[in-house]
């Protein structure tokens, strides 16, 4: 779509697209896609609740993205992420989706690596609660 027929805002923001290898403890960027601003929260459902919860979101905001990204999975015979379900649970938000459950992985914090053009990152954060605090500041 055009940026001006984007909901919300108009403007179109830049999303990255990649492998998970839960066994190894890898997340692979294969590319970055465009992305409406309501296709990227509703992709970033984490993100999404956590705003709510500090009171930056409204409820009726947040269901209005749920709402139009199911819409969009429907349309495209999609599976919604378990956490994204979780969170229409929480804001009371009912779709007929099959859920994806997230893969359990073993693989400790600190060893988990992103990869982008064939170099290796590790976080910055010492662990999830130190990553969790930091970006709901």
């Amino acid at each position: 779509m055009h940026k001006t027929e984007a909901r919300g805002k108009q403007w179109l923001e830049a999303h990255e697209s990649y492998h998970i290898d839960y066994q190894e403890g890898k997340v692979v960027i294969d590319k970055i896609v465009p992305l409406c601003h309501y296709c990227h929260n509703f992709i970033h459902s984490g993100r999404l609740l956590a705003m709510f919860e500090q009171g930056k979101l409204s409820p009726e905001y947040v269901i209005d993205i749920l709402e139009y990204g199911i819409e969009i999975l429907k349309e495209n015979d999609l599976e919604i992420t378990d956490s994204t379900d979780e969170l229409c649970k929480v804001m009371g938000v009912k779709h007929n989706l099959k859920v994806k459950k997230t893969p359990e992985s073993e693989v400790k914090w600190k060893d988990w690596v992103l990869v982008f053009e064939d170099k290796e990152y590790n976080s910055p954060h010492k662990n999830e609660k130190e990553w969790e605090k930091y970006y709901n500041n």
